[in-house]
């Protein structure tokens, strides 16, 4: 698998599907405007604060974090093609210690790194 092992047994699907869902979001459909989306979601259009779209965000936020972890796991295979031995061993054990990355909840990354950690 190269540069996306430890995304999926058919990682071309997931990136697929997230490419396909962010295309949708480009073009100007509307339920995948700002407007749309208002409408959709029960808000006025212009009140003041503007109103936080709860549901869109949350899906944002989903495609978000996994496009980052796709990016995530492509440089963590890259780094593990030049890593060896027990330096590269130790690094994976350290990055499965750092707060940050524990934060950042990459479920396939940290397998990943679990998997080269011991």
């Amino acid at each position: 698998m190269g540069m996306l092992r430890g995304l999926e047994e058919r990682p071309e699907r997931t990136i697929g599907k997230l490419y396909a869902k962010l295309s949708w979001n480009a073009h100007e459909r509307v339920e995948h405007t700002d407007s749309g989306r208002a409408v959709e979601e029960d808000a006025e259009l212009f009140e003041w604060p503007v109103p936080i779209l709860k549901h869109s965000l949350e899906e944002f936020l989903r495609d978000f974090h996994l496009a980052t972890e796709i990016g995530v796991i492509a440089v963590l295979n890259q780094v593990a093609r030049q890593g060896t031995g027990n330096d590269f061993k130790e690094t994976c054990q350290r990055l499965l210690e750092n707060e940050n990355f524990r934060l950042a909840d990459m479920r396939r990354a940290t397998k990943l790194v679990r998997s080269w950690a011991s």
